[in-house]
């Protein structure tokens, strides 16, 4: 005997005509009975219905992968839970609970004509009868949201089901300005204000991995080695304290004409079938050798013979080396090399921790990431 339990979700944007996003599963399960499946309310005039057969999604592994999800929606908005009111379908079968949602925020996609969401979702409470239906949202008013969805042909469907809503904590206020789209290992600056507008300085932020804190001016120097879609998180304090505001963005890193690399160094100890890609690793004293290799379609110019700075992960430069004033051009698939003596400008050996090598060249300005570290951290 096999029992068959239906779940669906529903979400309807309003704009010129009112559109559902709608999302079903089934699962079965040995050893019950059959039941019917939930019944949906029929459409109200100018309504467009838009279904996801299958949903198998939420079962997949990906789906506990915030990146996953996030590169997967087409639209993600925040906003504010005004309404939320359970009722009875039309034969009284099943419970159906209706969601209204003002969009506050726009994280990905284009605007809608009218910054407004219902989402209808199966269970609910109607008087003393209460539905339960796992794997969906649940919502309470005046709570802020995000939801990730995206468009198939036209259809909109939430991405993985409750992983693709999550409930947010509305903050103090912190604002966060990135560029929309930069070059693998090229130079990104993300700024940070207060709900005045007025920098913040020792905000931290996350890719999610810890990026650093914002300077005196608000701003933080960094980069991303490899494409992808990054989420970005600036938090100030802790969370449940008074003071404590995050606000989030994205960034979209593109493959880009320049490739960065530390070599020689020293891979740190990793978990078997795991490869090491994060910045090379070196030993007090260590020649730290780096390339710059055009794997672009086009010529790449460097001004002079070392176009290149080392700076702290906080943006100090310690060391910039004695360059000819020699223009070089690297044809497509050409590389050039250089070394450091892990030498700040005074000739001092640098202290331990992580720095940076800043290159500029007719393409920009680049980073790569190396690490000083102690003697008893690596074999």
């Amino acid at each position: 005997m096999r029992d068959r339990v239906v779940k669906s979700m529903k979400i309807a944007m309003f704009g010129k005509a009112l559109v559902v996003i709608s999302f079903s599963l089934s699962i079965v399960l040995a050893g019950c009975t059959p039941t019917a499946p939930v019944l949906q309310p029929s459409p109200s005039p100018g309504l467009i219905v838009v279904k996801q057969t299958g949903g198998a999604g939420v079962l997949i592994a990906e789906c506990k992968d915030r990146q996953y999800i996030i590169s997967t929606a087409d639209y993600i908005v925040e906003g504010t839970v005004r309404r939320v009111e359970s009722k009875w379908n039309e034969d009284k079968s099943s419970i159906l609970t209706y969601t209204d949602l003002s969009i506050e925020n726009y994280v990905k996609g284009a605007p809608f004509a009218q910054d407004r969401l219902q989402i209808i979702t199966p269970g609910g409470t109607v008087g003393d009868v209460t539905q339960v239906v796992e794997d969906q949202p649940i919502f309470h008013e005046g709570k802020m949201v995000r939801i990730y969805f995206q468009e198939i042909d036209g259809e909109f469907h939430i991405v993985c089901a409750q992983f693709g809503v999550e409930e947010r904590q509305v903050t103090s206020g912190l604002n966060m300005r990135n560029p929309e789209q930069a070059k693998a290992s090229e130079t990104v600056v993300v700024t940070i204000t207060n709900g005045d507008g007025i920098v913040a300085p020792g905000v931290r932020v996350y890719s999610p991995e810890y990026l650093g804190e914002t300077d005196q001016d608000g701003r933080l120097v960094t980069l991303f080695k490899e494409p992808g879609e990054y989420e970005l998180t600036a938090r100030k304090g802790k969370a449940g304290e008074p003071e404590f505001a995050e606000t989030k963005s994205l960034i979209n890193i593109v493959p880009g004409p320049i490739e960065l690399l530390a070599f020689n160094g020293i891979v740190p100890p990793m978990p078997p079938g795991q490869t090491y890609t994060g910045g090379q690793h070196y030993k007090p004293g260590m020649t730290v050798r780096f390339r710059l290799k055009n794997i672009g379609s086009t010529e790449i110019i460097l001004n002079n013979s070392s176009p290149l700075k080392i700076e702290t992960r906080e943006g100090i430069s310690v060391f910039e080396p004695v360059a000819l004033q020699v223009v070089t051009s690297l044809a497509p698939g050409e590389a050039k090399e250089w070394t450091w003596n892990q030498e700040d400008t005074n000739q001092h050996q640098v202290d331990e921790g992580g720095y940076v090598i800043v290159f500029k060249c007719s393409e920009g300005e680049y980073r790569l990431r190396v690490w000083v570290i102690p003697e008893n951290m690596m074999p």
